[in-house]
């Protein structure tokens, strides 16, 4: 007589954080980006604004989950950090978070930071658009079927995927603050 076995698995992971470990995470400060018009530093266009970007926080922080933080956008390896809080403000917006100073990536990433704070201290935004149009600089829309070469790229919906420690961001005034 034969059985037909199902398996069914739940997984959940508890790790409990020592003192020890918890003392090793370093919090991190930065500017993400910038409204309105800019030229980026590889000369794409961008104009940015605010409403999109706190929706999608918004959203975001209801999950619970934290925006993972990358070196040099390499999303195919393990984070180095993660940022948990975002503020938007006139200037743009910016968030907060913690570097993993107790992974190797994390750690050779901070020392980097310190030894040479002028090599690596921008970050990048991994941004997304589900809706987007092309505006003049000013943020007004293009009537439908004008050229749009000169235009600047504007999100309507969407967000962020990742945030990225970078040595050159694209937008030179998004930096780590602390």
């Amino acid at each position: 007589m034969t059985k037909d076995v199902k398996f069914y698995y739940e997984s959940e992971v508890a790790l409990g954080v020592s003192a020890d470990e918890a003392e090793m995470c370093g919090t991190i400060e930065a500017q993400f980006t910038t409204w309105g018009a800019r030229e980026g530093a590889d000369g794409r266009k961008f104009n940015y604004k605010a409403e999109p970007f706190m929706e999608w926080a918004k959203a975001l922080e209801a999950t619970g989950k934290p925006l993972p933080m990358y070196f040099q956008h390499n999303d195919e390896s393990m984070p180095v950090g993660e940022w948990n809080s975002f503020e938007f403000d006139d200037k743009g917006m910016s968030g907060s978070g913690r570097l993993f100073t107790n992974t190797t990536a994390g750690r050779d990433l901070y020392t980097i930071m310190k030894e040479s704070p002028n090599m690596v201290g921008g970050v990048s935004v991994g941004a997304y658009a589900d809706e987007y149009q092309m505006v003049d600089e000013a943020g007004n829309p293009f009537a439908d079927g004008s050229p749009t070469d000169e235009g600047y790229f504007q999100i309507t919906k969407g967000g962020l995927r990742e945030v990225s420690i970078v040595m050159n961001p694209n937008n030179l005034e998004a930096n780590i603050r602390k």
